[in-house]
Parts: structure tokens; sequence; C-alpha cells
């Protein structure tokens, strides 16, 4: 049987140093604050879900390599934390509420102190909401009720 001449995520990854997700994150900075760094498949699949489903721009790292600077926040697993050199890590295990990884990561974002939090937000019958972390979008969103903009802000 020959060989595939497609390359392994793992190859890929390796060609990489960070894969920024966010098109609008990556047109102003190629590093986003929030990255995650696991081999695991099922792992990646379960943070990038979460992550997506709060908005929170990312960056794709290989567990062991180098932590670009730009990056603040390092998602990974419990097995594979030890071998990531950053101060901020966050082990998927730790959380599964999409809203709880949210403000978990914003209040590590803050608590470096190289950067502002700021959150705006744009009232009418389409609110829209973004959160910058100094020149980084971490979030935004359009939303269509003022509970929904309470649940997300809080």
């Amino acid at each position: 049987m020959p060989k595939s001449q497609y390359l392994t995520g793992e190859e890929l990854d390796s060609m990489m140093s960070v894969t920024t997700v966010s098109s609008k994150a990556k047109a102003r900075n190629s590093t986003s604050p929030v990255a995650i760094a696991t081999l695991s498949g099922r792992a990646y699949y379960r943070i990038t879900s979460l992550l997506k489903e709060v908005g929170i721009p990312f960056g794709s790292l290989i567990p062991g390599g180098e932590v670009p600077k730009g990056v603040k926040v390092v998602l990974t697993t419990l097995s594979e934390r030890k071998t990531i050199q950053s101060p901020s890590i966050i082990a998927l295990e730790e959380f599964s509420d999409p809203s709880s990884l949210r403000h978990e990561i914003a209040k590590r974002l803050q608590s470096q102190g190289n950067g502002k939090l700021i959150v705006g937000i744009d009232p009418g019958s389409r609110i829209g909401v973004v959160a910058f972390y100094g020149d980084d979008e971490i979030y935004s969103a359009i939303l269509s009720s003022a509970d929904q903009v309470a649940s997300r802000v809080s």
C-alpha cells in the first residue's frame, strides 16, 4: 500500500508555530492571547468547541514547544499540563461549562497585568457585544435581548 501524501495533523502543526482561528485577530496580530496545546484529537475538539461557543479566538501550539510572547493563556489537558512552559495554563478537565471557561480566561488575562480588559456594548434591536484584552479581540457577539447580554457579560 503506498504511503499517503497528506500530512498528519501533528506534521502540519509542527510546520506552524501558531495558527489563529479568527481572521479578524489574524489581520491585527498573528498571535492570539489564547492558545490550545494538545496532541489529543478529542481534547482539541472539545476545547475548540468551547472556545468557539463563547466566541474567543485562539491559536494552536504543540505541547513542549515554545509559547510565543503574545500568548497569555494556554488550554490543554491535565496530562499534558507539565509539558507547557506558560505562567497561565487551564486544563480541559477543570471546565465543562463554556460560561465558566470564558470567565476564567478573562480573569487570567486581566490578572496578567499586561493589558486592559475592555467590554463594549452597542445597544439597539441587535445588541453588539465585544471584549478586548489589550489590542486583541477575545469575544464578540450580536445578541437579540438584554437578558442574553446580561448572561454573557456577567
